[in-house]
């Protein structure tokens, strides 16, 4: 089954910068779907879905700091409602946070959230970088305390498969063992060592192909390209457009699976 693909607009910040309207003009050209919010670029919610809404482009999600979901929530489920999008991320945690009770503390604020954002239609989730897999003092990693001390009902995850690897771990795994609350996949691809950069979708180590594939059986809703850096001539645009290209072809059923490579092969 094939899943709606989308584009997070960090990706093309620069170019958002310079052109707005243009560069989303662009996105839409190359063929996503759906845009992933990072920012509202000096915008209003209503000013944003005006020219999403023009281009014929979608809204699925936000990327927000951890206090959008105290202090600032009212405003960010009322935005949701605006720019039609149901679930809202964290995609970030202070180092004042990565200890167990930080940990814990954040699991507790999502829920919380969650369950008031729950009521509005909304889902919140968290995005994961590589530090949620470091080992604690107490021997724990952050991803389990996250997912373990949340409640699924209210809390899910927008795995980043370039960072789980990065981290030291199996993407599919980490699929398997959240599927159902896993709505939002980061599809971001990885260059052979000695620089592990970020890379345009199929042109990496990472076994994209297999992870499309097992998306929809984990219950995912999104594949939603983001390369932060490492672009093709500079060019973000040119980045997204071989990634949709690739991601088209996987998401549409072709190439063979093969077997997951041992975490130190090509690396």
């Amino acid at each position: 089954m094939a899943l709606p693909i989308g584009l997070q607009l960090y990706t093309i910040r620069d170019c958002l910068s310079k052109d707005y309207e243009g560069s989303l003009k662009q996105v839409a050209r190359i063929g996503y779907e759906y845009v992933e919010w990072a920012g509202m670029y000096g915008r209003s919610a209503a000013q944003a879905r005006q020219v999403v809404d023009k281009l014929g482009l979608k809204s699925c999600n936000t990327h927000l700091g951890l206090e959008a979901f105290t202090t600032q929530l009212d405003q960010t489920i009322a935005d949701a409602q605006v720019l039609g999008f149901k679930f809202i991320t964290c995609p970030w945690l202070d180092s004042k946070y990565h200890n167990p009770e930080g940990f814990k503390h954040v699991a507790k604020t999502l829920t919380e959230a969650g369950r008031k954002a729950a009521d509005h239609g909304l889902y919140v989730c968290y995005h994961n970088h590589s530090f949620e897999f470091n080992k604690l003092a107490d021997g724990s990693i952050g991803m389990d305390i996250l997912f373990g001390e949340s409640d699924p009902k209210y809390v899910g995850s927008e795995l980043d498969l370039y960072w789980v690897w990065h981290g030291g771990q199996f993407p599919s795994d980490w699929m398997k063992k959240l599927a159902g609350r896993v709505p939002l996949l980061h599809i971001k691809d990885m260059a052979r060592r000695p620089d592990r950069r970020m890379i345009e979708v199929g042109n990496g180590i990472l076994d994209m192909a297999d992870y499309v594939k097992l998306a929809p059986e984990c219950k995912a809703e999104f594949l939603l390209v983001e390369q932060d850096t490492g672009w093709v001539d500079n060019d973000p645009l040119k980045s997204i457009a071989i990634s949709y290209q690739n991601l088209k072809k996987m998401n549409g059923g072709k190439g063979k699976p093969r077997a997951e490579k041992s975490r130190s092969a090509g690396q």
